[in-house]
């Protein structure tokens, strides 16, 4: 038998995991190099500028796949997030200040 801690994490989990995976507006992975060729000003996939966004993006969207998130947090910063063109880097820096408090 599932012990209800153990099962709410897992829950939790799964949900976190279908919201990003491209089911909402957040960036889906395939558009994390438009996001940050938008935001960087260049469409060179070889800028500095470019590369460091798009490794920002992926280590957020991977760490924030691995944490628990209250729901009311999820919601607030996927808010926040979606305002900015749906940046995983902005998500998570919203979670974690958040979930200091």
């Amino acid at each position: 038998m599932i012990k209800i801690g153990i099962f709410k994490r897992l829950v939790g989990c799964l949900l976190l995991v279908f919201l990003l995976s491209g089911c909402t507006t957040l960036l889906a992975p395939s558009r994390v190099q438009d996001y940050c060729k938008r935001i960087s000003g260049s469409d060179n996939l070889k800028s500095s500028v470019v590369r460091t966004c798009m490794d920002q993006e992926i280590t957020a969207k991977k760490k924030l796949s691995t944490m628990e998130i209250q729901w009311q947090v999820e919601k607030y910063c996927r808010e926040i997030s979606e305002q900015t063109g749906g940046s995983y880097q902005v998500m998570l820096t919203c979670v974690e200040e958040e979930q200091k408090e």
